[in-house]
Parts: structure tokens; sequence; C-alpha cells
């Protein structure tokens, strides 16, 4: 929308809703709508194909640096938080995946039964119920009253030199430099078949932010172990045919740079 205002001059001071969901949106970047745009109201939705809208959340204010949360269950959905060994979590403070059941929930994947069975189990909160709930494998934190903030995704968490990392606490550190507009940190396999992290960050339109820099803003936001071994500056990260960031190819792609010497 920013892009869309800068480049065509549109006056879109009459728009009074925006919804956005997909990829989590960036603080800062919201900030800089929201100030663009100071008329309009803003929810952040959390779904996905197999269950399509399942939280909504009202952002009544400017955001700080911290992930948006993504709400509460729409009112046809049942959300259940499920901890490492598939009991419910209901305290606050709580970190677990998220699942899902209501009527916008597929039945399965055509033609793969494994996944199907892996993806859709029995809810262990409600077994007499027939349809089965979706596990979305993204982790949500439950905060008070019940609203849920998106933590990254079960699958995102890796050993690094015997630390477990959480891809999404790194991109929120890079985020937090302000001329980063997205970035994107994969795990890749070095030659000698060690585990290692690699960041590609998109900046904001006319930044000049230099490795040195960004190598320098990392090292002051997180501990050395959760550092990226190697670092790329691009004007945009690679999209799917979805319009999502594509982690495949980035996890393929040769390093360019490295952050450390």
């Amino acid at each position: 929308v920013e892009k869309h205002i800068k480049e065509r001059q549109t006056d879109l001071g009459a728009l009074r809703v925006v919804f956005f969901a997909g990829e989590p949106y960036p603080p800062q970047a919201l900030r800089g709508l929201m100030k663009k745009l100071p008329g309009a109201r803003y929810f952040n939705i959390y779904g996905a194909t197999e269950i399509n809208d399942v939280t909504c959340h009202a952002i009544e204010h400017l955001p700080d640096d911290a992930p948006l949360p993504i709400g509460k269950p729409c009112g046809h959905m049942e959300v259940v938080v499920l901890d490492d060994n598939d009991r419910p979590l209901t305290e606050t403070g709580s970190i677990g995946e998220l699942c899902a059941r209501g009527p916008t929930v597929a039945k399965g994947y055509w033609g793969d039964p494994k996944m199907t069975a892996e993806k859709f189990v029995q809810n262990p909160v409600h077994d007499d119920f027939e349809d089965r709930l979706y596990r979305s494998g993204d982790l949500v934190e439950i905060r008070r009253g019940g609203v849920l903030a998106y933590v990254g995704r079960r699958d995102a968490q890796v050993k690094i030199r015997g630390y477990r990392v959480n891809l999404r606490e790194v991109e929120e550190a890079v985020l937090k430099h302000p001329e980063v507009a997205a970035v994107a940190v994969v795990d890749r396999i070095a030659d000698d078949a060690t585990r290692y992290l690699a960041a590609v960050v998109e900046t904001t339109e006319g930044a000049e932010l230099s490795l040195r820099v960004l190598k320098r803003h990392l090292s002051e936001s997180l501990p050395a172990y959760m550092a990226p071994e190697t670092l790329e500056i691009v004007t945009e990260l690679p999209k799917t045919s979805t319009g999502k960031v594509d982690r495949q190819a980035l996890k393929a792609a040769t390093d360019l740079e490295p952050a450390h010497p």
C-alpha cells in the first residue's frame, strides 16, 4: 500500500479498514502505514490454506518492536494450544502449537494419507467430536486475556553449535534496525556438515545500510551463538507463487558474505 501511495500519488485518505495476513507484518512497516493512513482501522488476521481465517486482532495503537498479536479465535473456530506432549495449555505465558477445528478446516490432503494423519488429529479436549483438529505447526504464546501471539514455526527451531535457536527470534532482532524492511533467516549445511545461520535482508527504500553496520547491530542485539554466520543485503526477498518468502530457495543459495571474519 505504501508503495502504491508513493508511486501513483494516490490519495487513500478515505480508506477505513485494512486487513493483513500471511507473513508476519514487520512492526516498523506498520507504524509507517498507520502514520500515513491514521483514519483507518487495522486488523491482523491469522490463518492457513488448510483452515482459512482462524484468529483476528485489532491494532488499536502504534505497535512497538514486539511481534504483533494474532488475537483471539474467530467466532466460528475453536483453537487449542498443545504442549510437546499434546496436552492443552491455558496459562498466560505458555507457548505451544496452535491447533484449530471448525467448519472451514479441510478434511485432509488429496492423495497423501500419511500427511493427513499427521496434521489432522483427534481433538484432545473434545474426543467425542467427529471433526478433526488441524495441527498448524505454528508456535504461539498465550497472553493476558487469552490473546495469542505468533512465536514462530515449530520446524524453525534448529540446533546451532549445541544451542537451540528459534529463527523467528533472530529475524525479530534484525528487524529492529530502522533500515531493514524484511528479513529471512535460514539454516544451511556447510561443507563440513555443520549447521549455521544465514540472514538475507531486504532494506527500506533509499536505505544505505552496510554489512558492517548490520553486523554491529546484530552483535549488540544477539548472543554470539544466535548471530548469523553469513549476511546478504538485497533489494527484494524472493517470493513463492503465493507471495510468501521463498525460504527453500534461500536455504539452497550460495553465501555471499560471511558475518564473521
